[in-house]
């Protein structure tokens, strides 16, 4: 009688082991899975990158002018490609596009090194959110 009861519940831990284990491949891809989601500038939240799962993205960056003042948050729509660690980032129309290459670091989007930086954003980069 013991036996049985101790196989018995051998058995259902067994499949509660099983069951969960399953359930838990079949989960949706959440935030941290894969490079998908919203990047936020580290020096300016406000200003960021978000990748969709169909190939679109948006991204919300500010206006520089020529005396370097900010104006207001733009929202631009395009499109990116990823091979192995670069995302390409496609923005505006097809005969003009926008083309911008970032470095895919884990949770962070490395933009290319520009050769004049706009005060306060040297060394800055896109962080997951």
């Amino acid at each position: 009688m013991k036996r049985l009861f101790l196989l018995i519940l051998s058995v259902m831990l067994c499949l509660i082991i099983v069951v969960g284990y399953i359930a838990g491949t079949k989960r949706k891809a959440s935030a941290d899975n894969g490079p998908y989601g919203k990047y936020v500038l580290s020096t300016d939240s406000t200003q960021y990158i978000e990748l969709k799962p169909d190939g679109s993205c948006l991204v919300g960056a500010k206006e520089y002018g020529p005396g370097g003042g900010t104006g207001k948050l733009e929202l631009l729509r395009g499109t990116y490609e990823i091979k192995g660690d670069v995302v390409t980032v496609k923005l505006g129309t097809a005969q003009k596009p926008l083309i911008s290459e970032f470095k895919l670091e884990g949770n962070t989007l490395v933009p290319p090194k520009m050769k004049i930086a706009r005060p306060g954003l040297e060394g800055a980069k896109y962080i997951k959110k």
